[in-house]
């Protein structure tokens, strides 16, 4: 019996398939390092929603002003629908080609989804940094509690 090979299509890159859970362009509101030197929590209002992240400021430096491109995705292979458990990580980004679209990477559980006055919040542990994503319903529909998802950030180039 012959073996079946499939054919994975060549794709230019910043044009990967990605299934976005969310993507929304952010402005820097703040930035407060005041608790922790490394550390600071970002204030950022999106076009649709509203984000407090925690980032790792000497490996991803921001200040107030810059602008963001931030997307949600539960998994980082373009043909897969969800995460699979790895025990080993290729960090090349051969498995994974959407990592070179963005600078800033964290892998997190949602621990708690609130609905309050018609708004939703998602609160995201990326093993101790935490977010807080605030917007309508609608925009975050694929986010369930205790989902594990991945937040890729990158500057825009003004």
């Amino acid at each position: 019996q012959e073996p079946v090979f499939a054919v994975m299509p060549v794709q230019e890159p910043g044009t990967l398939n990605v299934a976005w859970l969310f993507r929304d362009t952010y402005k820097v509101i703040a930035v407060d390092n005041e608790k922790f030197e490394k550390v600071g929590r970002v204030n950022c209002d999106g076009e649709s929603s509203r984000l407090f992240v925690d980032i790792h400021l000497e490996l991803f430096p921001l200040e107030a002003g810059e602008v963001l491109d931030i997307g949600f995705v539960n998994t980082l292979q373009p043909h897969q629908a969800e995460a699979e458990d790895q025990e080993t990580w290729d960090q090349s980004g051969a498995e994974a080609p959407v990592l070179n679209m963005f600078d800033y990477v964290m892998f997190g559980k949602i621990y708690r989804k609130t609905e309050e006055g018609g708004e939703v919040h998602v609160n995201v542990s990326f093993g101790g940094l935490l977010m807080k994503l605030s917007g309508s319903r609608k925009e975050f529909d694929a986010m369930h509690l205790d989902d594990r998802i991945y937040i890729l950030a990158s500057k825009v180039s003004a």
